[in-house]
């Protein structure tokens, strides 16, 4: 099973090198820094590739920076889905700068661990944001308390249309 993953993988990184595909799921396939770097170094001169999903990959913090300095200033990719990634609050920063900087208009950041700080930073992206009109922030242990930075950083966003805080703990200040 391991070589068929590791062929699979190859030629993924090849058919973006190649600029031949439009879409690269890797969802549930578990990756090491080495194959998310490839896969980065790829992205960073594909023009073709549309659409990125590697959710359940636990590509963690690590990964997902090489991933967001490939996407920057990316103007092809419209949707990056990196549910249960192992990702931090450690990372937004890197993935604030990732979707204000591109093209983005889809992101599901589902099952990640966010804290009240990195919400705040989050929101504040989303004020100058003009790109995003979907956002998945399920199943990030976001409390009551991230209520007011979201509706703060979208109260000025009008291209936000779908927003997904599903499996949170938000209480009745979600409601």
């Amino acid at each position: 099973p391991s070589m068929a993953r590791e062929n699979l993988w190859n030629k993924v990184v090849k058919g973006i090198r190649l600029n031949t595909l439009r879409t690269v799921d890797m969802n549930g396939i578990l990756v090491d820094k080495t194959k998310v770097k490839l896969l980065a170094d790829a992205l960073k001169n594909n023009t073709t590739v549309l659409s990125v999903d590697l959710s359940n990959t636990k590509i963690g913090d690590d990964g997902f920076l090489l991933i967001a300095n490939a996407l920057e200033n990316k103007n092809t990719i419209l949707s990056l889905s990196i549910d249960s990634c192992d990702i931090t609050a450690a990372s937004i920063a890197s993935l604030t700068k990732c979707f204000t900087m591109s093209s983005l208009n889809t992101l599901s950041f589902a099952s990640n661990q966010l804290s009240y700080e990195s919400v705040q930073t989050f929101a504040d992206s989303l004020k100058t944001n003009n790109t995003l009109m979907t956002l998945n922030l399920s199943g990030c242990k976001l409390g009551s308390q991230c209520i007011a930075p979201l509706v703060k950083g979208l109260i000025n966003n009008n291209k936000i249309t779908t927003l997904d805080l599903s499996r949170n703990e938000l209480g009745d200040a979600g409601a």
